[in-house]
């Protein structure tokens, strides 16, 4: 794919995806009160923050080494990484629901900061194989799942709060699309590395 249309494409692609998520926010500010808008937002926020830390940015390690197999040494790094963080996350915050100490649907942050950062981490390996296509198809589907979703949800109202709720669904099936798709190509399941070389990689980078 050429420079210019890899930019036309990327472009657009955020332009439309963006545009989506802009038109579905007023019209879903019509049925979430102003209250269910600050808690999404509280929410996103601590997602956004702990899927771009869980992954200890060894995505950005995907685009480094020339020969393929280095490279999906870093994006099973990068996998392995973030679900051991976030698994951790997911058992703090039970305990912190446990002991009455938030609410119960702030366990939904861990479990879409997994999600988040898969997305995160398959942007980088497209970027690598030069699947922009896949790039803006992932996020044009996050935007029409969540614009969806939200309307899903405060119809048969079987969440707390629709927002969250659509936000993690938003991030869960694109995520395991990419598991199922682009992440079993690249073997991150498979044993290909032993645990000496995943140690070596993490300090070299």
């Amino acid at each position: 794919m050429s420079l210019f249309k890899s930019i036309g494409t990327l472009t657009l692609g955020n332009v439309a995806s963006q545009g989506i998520m802009f038109l579905g926010v007023i019209f879903l500010s019509r049925i979430y009160s102003p209250e269910e808008f600050g808690a999404y937002a509280v929410v996103f926020g601590a997602v956004t923050i702990m899927s771009a830390v869980s992954s200890f940015r060894y995505e950005m390690t995907i685009l480094l080494p020339k020969q393929k197999k280095a490279s999906q040494l870093a994006l099973q790094l990068a996998f392995l990484t973030t679900c051991t963080i976030n698994l951790a996350g997911l058992l703090f915050t039970s305990a912190l629901i446990i002991y009455g100490l938030i609410s119960l649907y702030w366990l939904l942050v861990p479990i879409s900061a997994l999600f988040a950062s898969i997305i995160n981490i398959g942007s980088f390996l497209q970027n690598r194989n030069q699947d922009y296509n896949r790039i803006i198809g992932v996020q044009i589907a996050r935007a029409l799942l969540f614009v969806f979703t939200a309307l899903l949800f405060s119809w048969v109202n079987v969440v707390d709060n629709g927002l969250v709720g659509a936000m993690s669904v938003s991030f869960f099936l694109p995520a395991l699309f990419l598991l199922a798709m682009d992440f079993r190509r690249g073997n991150v399941f498979k044993g290909l590395f032993s645990k000496r070389q995943l140690i070596v990689w993490a300090k070299r980078n």
